[in-house]
């Protein structure tokens, strides 16, 4: 799933240069971003999938009002959590990164007292001992890191810009509703 991505954005002819660390924001825009109520945290150390998601998922929502923000391992995304002015509303966090783990990241984030969502995204299959401690870490929920990830997280914006929050409620909804989706499509026509 990370090559397909990866190949779709070469494919979009992104220059290399994009595909580098999220740039370092100025102090100005810093404290402006502080500021916007409406808030994501995208957590990766793949830049060709930050860039690849961007451009599917915030890229489509930052004209409306939410600003999505970058951490490249789970050790940047507890201290950008710990720092922010205006709390998070959404915190998408992959597992397996250098520094902290998605997993120890998610459980300090907890320790900590954030009480927004988490969405974790994996590669690791269902009943995977990796995937289990990292679901059981206090994820609000967790999806497979694939195609259908892009449309849960554009629901998950649009719920968010709908309401101005998440809630765990929502959120399982929504992954739910998208995987009753997929099943759907899945089967074969049904026979007259």
């Amino acid at each position: 799933a990370a090559a397909a991505l990866a190949r779709e954005v070469r494919q979009q002819g992104s220059p290399s240069h994009a595909l580098d660390s999220p740039p370092t924001p100025s102090p100005a825009s810093a404290v402006a971003r502080q500021h916007t109520a409406l808030r994501c945290l995208h957590v990766d150390d793949d830049a060709t999938l930050r860039k690849s998601f961007s451009l599917r998922t915030f890229a489509k929502v930052a004209r409306a009002g939410i600003e999505c923000d970058h951490a490249v391992d789970g050790a940047q995304a507890a201290s950008m959590v710990a720092a922010a002015v205006v709390p998070y509303k959404l915190v998408l966090m992959d597992n397996q990164m250098p520094v902290l783990s998605g997993e120890d990241a998610t459980r300090r984030l907890r320790e900590e007292g954030f009480t927004g969502v988490i969405v974790g995204l994996t590669g690791d299959p269902r009943g995977c001992a990796e995937r289990d401690r990292f679901e059981a870490s206090g994820l609000t929920v967790c999806i497979d890191k694939d195609r259908s990830a892009v449309e849960v997280v554009n629901a998950l914006l649009h719920e968010l810009l709908r309401n101005g929050e998440l809630t765990p409620a929502s959120v399982q909804a929504i992954v739910a509703e998208s995987a009753e989706k997929r099943a759907a499509a899945m089967m074969p026509p049904a026979q007259p």
